[in-house]
């Protein structure tokens, strides 16, 4: 159901008003192509589709997604420029078709005040008022793979939404490679919003899709709201049963290829920082291939050094400044 539309007007408008006003014949999202990713043409990294062969090759995750929780990559204008093309999903319904409606309201804040429209969809800092004035407190996640490769999802509480889903706070995520999300009643979402007030007992579950196996990250794109202060941020891995702080460091970890959908949490509260004293018997050694993965529980570790069975050193790792580490023996 997705349709190519575009900004007709010779000025920028809101793309949150565009969405509220076309409710009833759109979902609550709408995407802009980021051009992220170089298209790498003639035998690059972006290999052809199945059929054809083509010149360049782009990556369909270079689509950004912007509802009223915010964009679903951090930093970017809320504004659609002059002539910008976007995608709009229709609602499900009987055959047919339907319409958008622009307007006039939507190309100027609640002063009155023209949107600025002097850049094209790129990274930008700018706020607008309105719809954007609407009490928000965010996390970025990032996911990345050892080239540093990343995709990003966000989580927030924001005035308005609830834990239920809702088109105009929540974006289902179509991640055809590489990919970070979050789920609503079993269904994955590149972006999600929850109710206020806020509440650190919340638990949020985490999912991750790789096309590889291999050494990957998770860690805090961006923040804001309360989560610029004093609230923790942890990240629990189910798998290993520990908590991480994400404010301290990105987790990293080893996954095989494929979906993963329950191994992570994102939460708010360690709930065994309670245990200080160091015990060895906490540390856990796991070997995938030539990969070796340590987890020290809930202390961090400064230096690892690893020894073959006649006492020889083979590797040493200094300044980890983690309670894991994933160590390739290649």
């Amino acid at each position: 159901n997705y349709n190519l539309i575009g900004n007709p007007y010779p000025s920028a408008i809101n793309a949150l008003k565009f969405i509220s006003d076309n409710s009833t014949v759109i979902e609550g999202n709408v995407k802009l192509w980021t051009h992220g990713t170089d298209p790498a043409a003639n035998g690059g990294t972006i290999t052809n589709p199945f059929y054809g062969t083509f010149a360049n090759n782009y990556s369909a995750d270079d689509y950004i997604t912007l509802n009223h929780s915010g964009p679903s990559k951090a930093g970017y204008s809320l504004n659609i420029k002059s002539g910008q093309g976007f995608f709009v999903e229709m609602l499900d319904g009987a055959q047919g078709s339907g319409s958008v409606t622009f307007n006039n309201t939507q190309r100027r804040d609640n002063l009155g005040i023209p949107y600025a429209n002097d850049a094209f969809y790129k990274n930008s800092n700018q706020q607008n008022t309105n719809l954007d004035d609407l009490e928000r407190h965010r996390i970025w996640l990032d996911i990345k793979n050892a080239a540093n490769t990343s995709e990003v999802t966000l989580v927030g509480y924001i005035e308005g939404a609830t834990i239920n889903k809702e088109s105009s706070y929540d974006a289902i995520a179509s991640t055809l490679t590489m990919g970070i999300y979050s789920f609503i009643n079993g269904e994955s979402f590149v972006i999600q919003g929850r109710g206020l007030p806020f509440d650190d007992n919340d638990q949020v579950s985490i999912g991750f899709n790789v096309p590889t196996a291999g050494t990957y990250s998770i860690g805090i794109n961006t923040a804001d709201g309360l989560f610029l202060g004093n609230q923790d941020i942890y990240l629990k891995d189910e798998l290993l049963n520990i908590y991480h702080d994400l404010k301290t460091v990105p987790y990293s970890f080893t996954a095989t290829a494929g979906i993963h959908d329950n191994r992570f949490k994102l939460v708010y509260k360690n709930t065994v920082l309670s245990t200080q004293t160091f015990n060895e018997n906490e540390i856990q050694i796991a070997k995938n291939n030539n990969i070796i993965e340590i987890v020290s529980g809930n202390e961090i570790m400064d230096k690892v050094k690893v020894y073959d069975v006649r006492g020889r050193l083979i590797i040493e790792k200094s300044k980890i400044n983690n309670n894991t580490i994933s160590i390739d023996m290649v």
